[in-house]
């Protein structure tokens, strides 16, 4: 058994620091294709190839009642090159 995802979080009111080896902080969600049919049962289950070690910042700023900006930024440790 081994552990592949972990991450810690901190939030305050209007900024969030994450910190981990999970999924990719820009693109969280990974598309499903039908090039996958080609490749093993399941080996797309829980997106395995894409954990990177990341920390990322999140600031919330409200623009109006009704309106509020996110910034998103961080730094990305890739396995691959």
């Amino acid at each position: 058994m081994r552990l592949r995802t972990g991450i810690v979080r901190f939030d305050w009111a209007n900024t969030s620091v994450v910190a981990g080896q999970d999924t990719l902080f820009f693109a969280p969600l990974a598309p499903t294709s039908i090039a996958t049919l080609a490749m093993p049962p399941l080996s797309y289950s829980g997106n395995f190839v894409e954990l990177d070690a990341a920390t990322s910042r999140e600031h919330i700023v409200a623009v109006s009642d009704s309106t509020r900006l996110k910034f998103q930024g961080g730094i990305l440790d890739p396995w691959s090159g």
